[in-house]
């Protein structure tokens, strides 16, 4: 069955295919909050109010682009909100407790080693969201451009400038390694 018809099914009342769903884009909407934030309960959290304000607003779905890119669109707004709120307050690091297995399909491993993995991804937090959010969607979840400035609600060309930008940042970090981007 198509994504569109399972969407209007659930769109209509069904609770079967409003699971069903959810379910199919759960994994990806963890994984790239886990990505964002390297803190599994967050990570979690998140992912449930995303889930949540999905399923309490799937009548405003209306099928301008895939739902998967409607729920990360939900997922960035509520991350961008949580960094707004604690960004004055100290954070614990997570950065041991990782499970990098999230990571293991996203990334060719001749390019990049765990360790390796594990220093940009908590580089990439250091950075302001506006510049972090961008370059995540665009290298670790393959989506283009048009659709990364829709996700963010600013121009094509901003966030053009903010991967170019955090990419050479990640370059100028990690220069003594040897990587490509």
């Amino acid at each position: 069955m198509e994504e569109s018809q399972i969407i209007q099914l659930a769109q209509e009342g069904n609770p079967i295919y409003k699971e069903l769903l959810f379910v199919n884009n759960y994994d990806m909407v963890f994984s790239y909050l886990i990505k964002l934030t390297l803190d599994r309960p967050l990570a979690e959290d998140l992912c449930q109010e995303t889930m949540v304000k999905g399923l309490m607003n799937l009548h405003k779905f209306k099928g301008e682009s895939k739902f998967s890119t409607w729920l990360i669109t939900i997922a960035t707004n509520l991350f961008r909100n949580h960094y707004k709120k604690n960004k004055n307050r100290q954070e614990k690091e997570h950065l041991i407790n990782i499970d990098l297995d999230f990571f293991s399909h996203d990334f060719d491993h001749n390019l990049f080693t765990r360790d390796l993995l594990r220093e940009v991804l908590a580089y990439l937090r250091t950075l302001k969201p506006n510049q972090s959010l961008p370059f995540i969607l665009k290298h670790y979840h393959g989506y283009d451009m048009k659709t990364i400035a829709k996700i963010m609600k600013c121009p094509l060309g901003t966030v053009k400038s903010r991967i170019h930008q955090t990419i050479g940042k990640v370059k100028e970090q990690f220069k003594e390694v040897e990587y490509e981007l």
